[in-house]
């Protein structure tokens, strides 16, 4: 087989000692509070705690996409170290920034004519994108190969579901993601959004309950529903934005519905926490093809 190196980014909110390995790259999206920029670096050189408390206190963090002038440095080492490279980048429905890789390698092929390096939009984000990247590390230590990993990457992230509940509207008000006016209305009501994201990376709206229970108590629904439980390898990835005992709670009554289940958890970076704001939750596993919503 072929060796081949990663390169993943930080949409993928893993731990960082589950990314930090040798042959694989991290790219770091920024995050501005007022003029400062931030690397999003999984939460390494600052806490969750800090970021959230922040936007409690009434910041409001914006996000951009990855510069062309970082995938191109990046995609230049690639070509100059010869190893064959595969980039799982976070959905082109949600960021502009796949689009960027794709001018950043023709750039980069230009000079470099034989490099070999395969871009992957995953259509994922998150902690469905961490999911899915979990998996294409054990199957990239299996030895596969970088077109076999792309290949194989082709397809397997349509049967990534995840699903996201928040526990305040704000952020998403703010980010353009809903009319402040439903924001209000819903806020009001203590309605709580059920997210979901299609098989075109987009995100969704499921449905709307009230209150903070019900909204994970239908999550954990959905997951009955549309788990694979024929997979031998059933991880569920949750995380929070700073909520770490209902991350828990949640992950407990995963626990108790299927004891095999590999449970991974973690918090919402900056990128995507900056959307989805304080409080809010997301749950991912391996289920039905979402091109079949």
């Amino acid at each position: 087989m072929t060796h081949c190196n990663l390169i993943i980014d930080s949409c993928c909110d893993l731990p960082f000692e589950m990314v930090d390995k040798p042959g694989i790259t991290l790219l770091k999206f920024p995050y501005f509070f007022g003029e400062t920029e931030y690397a999003d670096d999984l939460f390494q050189s600052a806490s969750a705690r800090e970021f959230y408390d922040r936007m409690r206190g009434g910041a409001f963090p914006t996000t951009a996409q990855l510069p062309l002038s970082t995938l191109v440095e990046t995609f230049t080492e690639v070509a100059e170290s010869g190893v064959p490279t595969v980039y799982f980048s976070f959905s082109s429905g949600l960021s502009k920034s796949f689009d960027v890789a794709l001018m950043a390698r023709d750039q980069v092929l230009a000079e470099h004519p034989d490099m070999e390096l395969h871009l992957v939009d995953t259509l994922l984000a998150q902690s469905a994108q961490g999911l899915f990247t979990l998996e294409a590390i054990k199957q990239w230590e299996t030895g596969m190969s970088a077109q076999e990993l792309a290949d194989w990457a082709m397809e397997a992230r349509y049967f990534v579901n995840v699903f996201f509940t928040l526990d305040q509207l704000e952020s998403l008000a703010k980010g353009g993601r809903m009319p402040s006016g439903v924001a209000f209305v819903g806020s009001k009501l203590n309605l709580k959004p059920i997210l979901y994201i299609d098989a075109e990376g987009k995100l969704e709206v499921k449905t709307a309950v009230r209150g903070r229970k019900k909204s994970l108590a239908k999550i954990l629904s959905i997951y009955e529903e549309q788990r694979d439980m024929d997979r031998p390898d059933r991880t569920v990835v949750c995380q929070g934005g700073d909520c770490d005992e209902t991350v828990e709670a949640v992950l407990a009554e995963v626990a108790k519905l299927d004891p095999e289940a590999t449970l991974v958890s973690g918090q919402v970076g900056p990128t995507i926490g900056s959307h989805i704001g304080p409080g809010s939750l997301t749950f991912s596993f391996w289920g039905i093809d979402r091109r079949t919503y």
